[in-house]
């Protein structure tokens, strides 16, 4: 992890083997999720030190992180089980004090996620899947892509970008996602 002070760049240890996604409430109470070893790992920064805590299982690797507040944290993550050559992936939802799961995908990779509020929250992945939650509930929305989304981000509810393999650019504007010409075939 590269960290900058306002005047140069340093080099910080978070005790990740990969680091896939990085989101902070502040300078004292950062994330960093991804993998240590074989196993999905989340980091978090208090200002002074990183602290990383592995899953228990093997075979996870996390993808993407983003919240609304330090108390409104969304994860995403794969879970790979060998005995069944399956993937598993999943959300999890950080409130303040712990970390639950909140919804499965079977055979499909989540990647990107981003909100405009915490009732306003998108994540991305395999197959063109675009997810939505409300505050409440989770529900698929039509991307109108049979691509791969890797990554998701905004200014708004109503001024979303979503970015995949193939050079695929989607965006949503509060009603529904049309693609956009990139100009490249590069994901």
């Amino acid at each position: 992890i590269a960290y900058y002070n306002g005047n140069s760049w340093s080099v910080m240890s978070a005790d990740l083997t990969w680091i896939s996604g990085i989101w902070g409430s502040s300078g004292i109470d950062v994330y960093a999720v991804g993998v240590q070893g074989h196993c999905g790992a989340k980091s978090h920064y208090n200002g002074v030190n990183w602290s990383t805590t592995p899953t228990e299982e093997t075979y996870i690797a996390y993808s993407g992180i983003w919240g609304s507040a330090a108390s409104d944290i969304w994860v995403t993550g794969t879970a790979y089980n060998m005995g069944s050559g399956y993937y598993i992936s999943f959300m999890e939802h950080y409130n303040g004090t712990s970390w639950s799961q909140s919804g499965f995908y079977y055979n499909k990779h989540l990647y990107g996620v981003w909100g405009s509020s915490a009732s306003d929250v998108f994540i991305v992945g395999d197959s063109g899947l675009i997810t939505h939650y409300n505050g409440s509930n989770w529900s698929s929305m039509t991307s109108g892509t049979a691509n791969t989304l890797n990554g998701i981000w905004g200014s708004s509810g109503s001024d979303v970008f979503a970015v995949g393999v193939n050079g695929t650019i989607l965006h949503y504007n509060s009603s529904n996602w049309s693609s956009m010409t990139s100009g490249t075939a590069n994901t």
